[in-house]
C-alpha cells in the first residue's frame, strides 16, 4: 500500500488524534501506523516541552511508567502457556546474573508477578 493510498485515512486520523488531544488535554503525542511489512506512518503532535514550545518529534522519548508491568506479566504468561519457562523455577534459572544473597527459599518468576 502506497502512501497516497493511504493519504485519506491519515488525514482523518490526524484530526481525530488532534481533536482528542484537545478534549483530553494530552500535550504530546506519537502515532507509529504500521503493516506487517513495516512502517506506514509516523505522526507527531504537540509540545514535548510545553514550557519551551518544543515540537514532539518521531525520537521524543516518553515515560511508560507502571504500564510496562503488565505487559511483562503478560508475555511471561505466555511463555508460560507455550511451556517455555516455570512460574515456580527460581528467576536465576532464567537470569543466572540475578543473585540474591538470602537465607529464604530463591525468588521465583510467580514472587515477582504477584
Amino acid at each position: 500500500m502506497s502512501r497516497l493510498d493511504l493519504a485519506p485515512a491519515i488525514e482523518r486520523l490526524d484530526w481525530f488524534v488532534r481533536q482528542r488531544m484537545s478534549h483530553e488535554g494530552i500535550p504530546s503525542l506519537v502515532l507509529a501506523l504500521t503493516d506487517r511489512a513495516g512502517l506506514l506512518h509516523v505522526g507527531t503532535y504537540g509540545y514535548s516541552d510545553l514550557a519551551a514550545k518544543a515540537p514532539t518529534t518521531e525520537t521524543t522519548l516518553y515515560e511508560l511508567g507502571s504500564i510496562g508491568k503488565s505487559f511483562t506479566a503478560m508475555a511471561l504468561l505466555q511463555l508460560k502457556d507455550e511451556g517455555r519457562i516455570d512460574m515456580h523455577a527460581p528467576v536465576s534459572d532464567y537470569l543466572p546474573w540475578f543473585q540474591v544473597r538470602s537465607r529464604f527459599e530463591p525468588i521465583t518468576i510467580h514472587h515477582l508477578l504477584s
